[in-house]
């Protein structure tokens, strides 16, 4: 995602860090050769005899422009509830880690472990697997009793929420839990199991195809059919305002359709694997904060099986 300073007006005027400009350029081009043409026809060689008067277009220019509003403010709508969901994906993976650091006891270091690892590898699954980009290699950070039950599943960062909710379920059958503090951590456990969900709803359902299709056809219309109505009034300006009138209409368009679907890796999308790496931060501070490194070297040796250093 780009960073920038919104209060410096040059810096955007001369920034193409989007690539915007860069994609429309040659349909740009295009379009200022398709009025060069007709300016030709018509100031040129008289050969041009159809005039569109303006007063279709401006009608035309206030539909077309909610048109647009409605497609940007539904695209952007989608973007901000991606963020939001992420927010509360961020929230609710801190409230637990907080919450199991004050209910397990200092010396639980299995089940801190357990938890610190897992709580993040949800996190850092989850936006690989909204790219459809989950690999078997990325499933090295699920801890190693789990991660063949992970491999298997279809939906691997549910089966990660799965092994959660059972070491949860494990800890409060063996009176490690209270009922009240095992109904807290489930209540967190379905916040982060929502968020996913939400974040799925925004990726699995697009625009509608007839409403997107008839934008596009408008758009089109509007800035081919331009020409006529510009020519005899602008001349040979008009293969200036054309396209620039083209890039503003496409333009918009553009950038919905970049931000609709806020999970990729576009330089307008969410950064979602630097949230997920801030969350596996936070978790295992909070849960790791109670021992010292030879004490984690420990664990990880009883976890993994390997020789014990303490």
């Amino acid at each position: 995602m780009i960073q920038y300073d919104s209060k410096i007006w040059f810096a955007f005027l001369f920034n193409f860090k989007t690539g915007q400009l860069r994609r429309l350029l040659p349909s740009m081009a295009l379009m200022g050769l398709f009025t060069a043409a007709i300016c030709y026809l018509d100031l040129t060689l008289k050969l041009y005899k159809l005039e569109a008067p303006l007063t279709v277009h401006t009608l035309l220019g206030v539909v077309l422009g909610l048109f647009l509003v409605f497609r940007t403010n539904t695209a952007y709508e989608r973007w901000w509830e991606g963020r939001r969901l992420f927010g509360a994906l961020v929230n609710s993976s801190r409230n637990l880690a907080v919450k199991l650091d004050a209910y397990l006891e200092p010396n639980a270091f299995e089940a801190r472990y357990f938890f610190a690892e897992m709580i993040a590898a949800f996190a850092i699954l989850l936006p690989k697997h909204l790219r459809d980009e989950l690999t078997d290699e990325d499933l090295e950070v699920v801890v190693e009793e789990e991660r063949a039950l992970v491999k298997s599943a279809f939906h691997k960062p549910l089966a990660v929420m799965r092994s959660l909710s059972s070491k949860v379920q494990s800890l409060r059958a063996d009176n490690k839990l209270s009922h009240e503090q095992f109904l807290t951590l489930s209540q967190n456990l379905n916040e982060l199991i929502d968020a996913l969900g939400g974040m799925e709803r925004i990726k699995k359902t697009p625009i509608p195809f007839s409403y997107a299709i008839l934008i596009k056809r408008f758009i089109a219309a509007y800035v081919f059919s331009l020409p006529l109505g510009l020519v005899r009034d602008f001349g040979w300006a008009s293969v200036v305002i054309v396209p620039f009138v083209f890039y503003v209409m496409v333009g918009i368009e553009v950038i919905a359709e970049a931000i609709e679907n806020p999970f990729g890796k576009d330089k307008d999308d969410l950064p979602t694997d630097d949230i997920a790496q801030n969350i596996a931060r936070n978790v295992k501070e909070v849960l790791n904060s109670a021992y010292s490194e030879p004490i984690k070297e420990r664990i990880e040796g009883e976890v993994f099986g390997a020789p014990k250093t303490f």
